[in-house]
């Protein structure tokens, strides 16, 4: 996010496929940050695309209600995979 910002990083990536777990920050708390600097005007517009193991409505619910569109259930095959792009490249 920090490169993104600075303006140190591709300007031509629209889609972020975003883990739940990382370090430092989770995928939700990386996706509001995303959301606020989308907001701000600070870097152009993304679809986040939250990717997790954990499959319960409520770990779903974090990552829609930090901005995600949609969310990928790990494991993730191609196939899922394109048709998720697919899906949200109307978006991008």
């Amino acid at each position: 996010i920090q490169d993104r910002a600075g303006g140190r990083c591709c300007q031509r990536f629209r889609m972020v496929l975003m883990d739940y777990e990382m370090p430092g920050m989770n995928g939700p708390q990386c996706c509001k940050e995303i959301t606020r600097l989308v907001t701000t005007g600070i870097i152009p517009h993304q679809v986040v695309v939250g990717c997790t193991a954990y499959s319960t409505e409520e770990d779903y619910g974090f990552f829609r209600e930090s901005g995600a569109l949609g969310i990928l259930p790990k494991p993730i095959s191609f196939e899922k995979l394109m048709e998720t792009v697919r899906i949200y490249s109307g978006e991008v």
